[in-house]
């Protein structure tokens, strides 16, 4: 794994990339998770949110940075690894990756997100698991109900459509996050 910090000539396409992954008692799938990224990931941060197993020493054990979060919740410990990153005052073009810490996410389709993000010129792009070619289909029956359910009120509320606004494995530009107002985060599920 390099550090971007050491070297620049590790990159995906101009991109330093770092991938978040947050995690709560995921001892049994965290060492999974960070060994399948691929080798051109810059850096991974482990942000360890309360958990009372051995997640974050398997974690360090791997070489990654940990960050313990103390259990504020998915979305406060996705803010603090976003933090984690703006602070690390990083020169050039970067992202963060999101990727659930239980392996749930799968690496090969990280150049997809990324190719996304930067031939469209979005900020922020989003997985969609009905895209996949496994799609929707290995979800058990009431989580795909829920899903729909929720993809539904979420594009009433918000006026757009976005067809899978549950799914977590995001990538996110530097544009963005170096002007977030981490004052404002909602932390837990938010």
């Amino acid at each position: 794994m390099m550090n971007f910090l050491m070297s620049l000539t590790d990159v995906f396409r101009d991109y330093k990339v770092c991938v978040v992954l947050p995690a709560r008692d995921e001892e049994e799938h965290i060492v999974g998770a960070i060994e399948s990224l691929p080798d051109w990931i810059d850096e991974i941060v482990v942000v360890d949110d309360g958990s009372v197993d051995s997640t974050g020493d398997k974690a360090s054990d791997c070489g990654v940075t940990v960050i313990q979060s103390g259990g504020i919740g998915v979305g406060g410990a996705i803010a603090t690894g976003y933090q984690h990153v703006v602070n690390l005052n990083i020169k050039g073009r970067w992202c963060v990756v999101i990727m659930a810490g239980d392996g749930q996410m799968d690496a090969c389709d990280l150049d997809i997100l990324l190719d996304t993000m930067i031939d469209s010129g979005a900020h922020l792009v989003k997985g969609d698991r009905s895209l996949h070619s496994e799609g929707l289909a290995s979800m058990p029956l009431r989580r795909r109900l829920g899903t729909w359910w929720l993809k539904h009120l979420t594009n009433m509320a918000s006026g757009l459509k976005i067809n899978d606004p549950q799914c977590g494995y995001t990538v996110c530009s530097d544009e963005i996050l170096k002007n977030w107002d981490f004052s404002e985060n909602w932390d837990g599920y938010g």
